[in-house]
């Protein structure tokens, strides 16, 4: 089996031309030919520009993707070339450069380009653009990374036949010393091999040295090995690797190995943890004192540490993943610990016992105890050598602090101290007098002291009143009553309370003085305008009750006294005394806060507005009206449109009402009647006449004729029209236009139509009568209203009951009948026009087709309506 290493190999060279331009030398490839045989090839390079002194020549190899730094060959001395057109000492110079296998290996089987530099003034280098391929690559592996004693390791080496060889034969080298020949022919074979080691053969190109477990010993720890070709260049070999051989951690001990390690609190040791001397690769420290890592070398410093005491210390050294220990045990010993559960500070009540006990909380050892018991400010008298000690009928002389101290092999304990503090209940007095006067609103201060307590720092004060004791008034050595009110007036007491007990009460008589109280008459005081009004003021209280005096005022005039007696008349009063009066009290202490009364004097309500009696306004225009009205009370202000006797608008309490119209229409044209009035006497009322100024318009649809009309002939007519305007018509009239399409003015009282014309204030109410209809009297009926606004239209369709005709002979008869109505405007319009009047004519004619079977009647035709404006010109 063979296999080929495909190589492709693209030469890359230096044009001349450029190179001669930029002053490059030029590579000579020889003949081109890029493959680096075993005998390896020249290579020639020149230079493009003429130098003096003799440069030197600088050849390296460089990658092709930059995975490795550039590498140096040796190349020969530059020499000078004959001819050329150098002048002035200069020449043109060449050099060579052989390219083998004899550089470092890691170019082999990679791709380089050659790179040529000329070392002078100045220098220049060179790339070709072309590579060179050195097909001929050894690799040596090994099956890990580092081997284990005692397990099968194997060296693999991949090759590449060098050119113009055709064995396929590699050798492994131990310390640069040839351990075997392994091969493929047809098979795999291997010569020479040492015995110590076996081989296989992965491919025809990929052979296995393996070291058995039986032989992987410390004795191939550090070897150096390399696989190379049987036969030819040196040059033809892997790189060297070197064998590391793991050896675990088999034993682990500590320095010093004493167990327990017996220590003082404080004290500090150095411990080393050792391991079998030919361990690899060095294993890695952590000590531990109990699960707390404490170190990571080998040697660890500690220092006894009573928390410590009894606790695992244990080193671990770990190697190839493989842990292992060594422990001992420590002893750490320390002087007592004392305690007492006796609080501080330790409270006894004057004549009782008083008992302090200690106890040893932690000691090692904790054997051979002894104790001492002193007072700190006698530190040299031992009052006790027990773990308790009691003071019978203790006096308040024994007030301090007590320590006690326990002592084993070790030394002794820190000190446990006990402060003792002899009690009793406060002793109090007062430096206010009795009894005590205060003004009323003044702040009346009482101050109790201690002259004597024990605990003098956790004092609880209690004022109260005597008459209510259950209902402490301060918890403080000073009551204030910062506004005092006459109610106060009473005797005080204090009292200091401690943990032992509660004072003796020690009290203060309280006066409080006032000035008069006064009350009066309830407010506001409602009279009507020229009756009499009496105000009395009384007093509810004063201290002193003594020489009262009176005084009557109005507020708005305080300055001006009125009266000087409790009760005060005036007689006839008018609207003009309303407002608010006051009266005071005055004794010693001072004068009463005022009292007073609203003297509301009540009178009829009388419009005040100058409203007009008319008020005129177009349709849409908007119309405010303002009625203004005096009196007392507030008055109810109402609207009431009269036409309907319908109330639009009611305001209550208010003394004006404003009627506001946004939109005037022809419906709120007439009388409107406001009424002010508040229970005081008659209402005042005004009436005002509204005048709303609008063009002719129907009214109450519902009441009136509707434009469509079927009736049989002999039949009689009527049509019945109601319209809103102002001012009245100046014109009305009736327009009739027949089959025919002729059209014609309606008389009254000719061809049997009888025509009225009931006119109101804003109404018109128009009738068109004809007791017996015949056919010629079908057609269209045209009221026309006009008044100076605008003009009224209207078109009233009669038809008879039944029709025969078909749809189209309907159409035709409502184009006729729209043909003659359009005639009869023009009528009109040239009429206007020979009255030189102006008008504004607008006629919207709408048409209504429908598809009707025969035998069924016809409601509706045609519907036309048309309204004018119109102004004098």
């Amino acid at each position: 089996m063979s296999t080929r290493l495909p190589y492709i190999v693209v030469l890359l060279y230096t044009w001349n031309v450029i190179s001669l331009v930029r002053g490059k030398p030029v590579i000579d490839l020889g003949g081109g030919n890029t493959i680096v045989t075993e005998s390896g090839l020249s290579v020639r390079g020149t230079t493009s520009r003429c130098y003096s002194p003799v440069p030197s020549f600088t050849w390296e190899l460089v990658s092709t993707d930059k995975s490795f730094s550039p590498i140096s060959l040796n190349g020969d001395t530059a020499t000078a070339t004959v001819g050329g057109s150098c002048g002035g000492g200069s020449s043109l110079y060449t050099g060579s450069v052989a390219v083998n296998y004899n550089v470092n290996q890691i170019v082999y089987g990679q791709t380089v380009y050659l790179r040529l530099t000329i070392n002078n003034m100045p220098s220049i280098s060179t790339i070709s653009t072309e590579t060179f391929s050195f097909p001929v690559h050894y690799n040596l592996t090994g099956s890990s990374e580092m081997a284990s004693l005692g397990e099968e390791f194997t060296w693999t080496c991949q090759m590449t036949i060098p050119p113009s060889q055709t064995q396929v034969f590699i050798r492994f080298y131990r310390n640069e010393t040839g351990v075997g020949f392994v091969g493929y022919t047809t098979e795999c074979q291997g010569l020479s091999v040492n015995p110590r080691y076996t081989y296989t053969c992965t491919t025809e190109r990929e052979f296995n040295l393996v070291i058995p477990q039986e032989n992987m010993t410390e004795e191939e720890q550090n070897t150096v090995w390399r696989c190379a070709y049987f036969g030819g260049s040196p040059s033809y070999s892997s790189i060297q690797r070197q064998l590391v051989v793991a050896i675990d951690v088999s034993s682990v001990s500590l320095d010093p190995s004493r167990d327990p390690l017996t220590m003082t609190a404080g004290e500090q040791r150095t411990l080393r943890c050792l391991v079998n001397d030919n361990v690899f690769p060095i294993p890695i420290y952590r000590w531990f004192i109990g699960t707390t890592v404490v170190g990571d070398t080998s040697t660890l410093t500690i220092t006894g540490n009573k928390s410590d005491n009894g606790m695992l210390l244990r080193c671990q050294a770990t190697n190839n993943n493989k842990p292992k220990d060594a422990a001992i045990t420590l002893n750490i010993q320390y002087n007592p610990e004392v305690t007492t559960s006796i609080p501080s500070p330790y409270r006894v009540v004057e004549g009782q016992s008083a008992t302090m006990t200690c106890s040893v909380s932690a000691a090692n050892p904790n054997t051979s105890i002894t104790w001492s018991w002193i007072k700190t400010d006698s530190p040299s008298n031992v009052l006790n050598t027990g773990p308790t000690y009691t003071i019978s009928n203790i006096q308040r002389g024994a007030s301090g602090t007590y320590s006690c101290t326990a002592r084993n092999s070790i030394g002794t304990s820190t000190s446990v101290t006990v402060q003792v503090d002899v009690q009793y209940k406060p002793e109090v007095t007062t430096s206010t007098s009795s009894p005590y006067r205060v003004v009323e609103g003044q702040s009346a201060t009482m101050t109790c002291r201690v002259s004597a307590a024990n605990p003098n720092t956790s004092i609880a004060w209690s004022w109260i009143k005597t008459e209510s004791p259950s209902n402490v008034l301060n918890t403080g050595p000073t009551y204030t009553i910062f506004i005092i009110h006459r109610g106060s007036s009473g005797t005080y007491s204090c009292t200091a309370r401690n943990s032992i007990g509660t004072s003796t009460p020690a009290t203060v008589q309280v006066d409080v003085q006032y000035k008069p109280d006064v009350i009066i008459t309830s407010s506001p005081y409602r009279v009507t305008e020229s009756q009499s009004a009496t105000i009395t003021c009384s007093m509810s209280a004063a201290n002193p009750n003594t020489g009262i005096t009176w005084s009557w005022t109005k507020t708005d005039n305080p300055s001006n006294v009125l009266h000087t007696g409790a009760t005060f008349t005036i007689s006839k009063i008018q609207r003009m005394a309303s407002g608010t009066y006051s009266c005071t009290a005055t004794n010693s202490i001072g004068t009463s806060t005022p009292t007073t009364v609203h003297v509301d004097v009540q009178y009829n309500s009388i419009i005040t507005s100058n409203l007009s009696e008319r008020y005129v306004i177009s349709e849409h225009g908007r119309l405010k009206i303002k009625c203004d009205v005096d009196g007392n009370p507030l008055s109810t202000i109402t609207w009431l449109f009269v036409q309907n006797n319908t109330v639009v608008k009611r305001d209550s309490n208010v003394n004006s009402s404003t009627l506001d119209i946004p939109s005037a229409h022809c419906l709120d044209h007439g009388n409107y009647k406001v009424t002010a009035e508040n229970g005081k006497g008659p209402a005042a009322v005004k009436t005002i006449h509204v005048v709303v100024r609008c063009k002719p318009q129907l009214y109450n649809i519902n009441s009136q004729s509707p434009d469509k009309l079927v009736i049989r002939n002999g039949d009689s007519l009527q049509i019945l029209v109601r319209i809103l305007l102002y001012p009245p018509a100046t014109l009305t009239q009736w327009i009739f236009t027949g089959k025919n399409n002729t059209s014609e003015f309606i008389p009254n009282n000719t061809a049997d139509y009888r025509i009225t014309d009931a006119r109101g204030d804003n109404e018109q109410n128009i009738t068109l009568y004809k007791r017996r209809i015949n056919t010629d009297d079908f057609g269209d009926y045209i009221i026309m209203v006009q008044n100076d606004i605008g003009t009224f239209l209207r078109i009233y369709h009669v038809d008879t009951a039944r029709i025969q005709d078909s749809v189209e002979n309907q159409t035709g008869v409502a184009v006729g009948s729209a043909v003659g109505i359009l005639t009869f405007i023009i009528i009109i319009i040239v009429l206007v026009i020979f009255l030189r009047r102006r008008y504004t004519f607008i006629c919207i004619i709408k048409f209504e087709k429908k598809n009707i079977d025969k035998h069924v009647e016809m409601t509706d035709a045609t519907k036309d309506e048309c309204s004018m404006s119109m102004a004098a010109q």
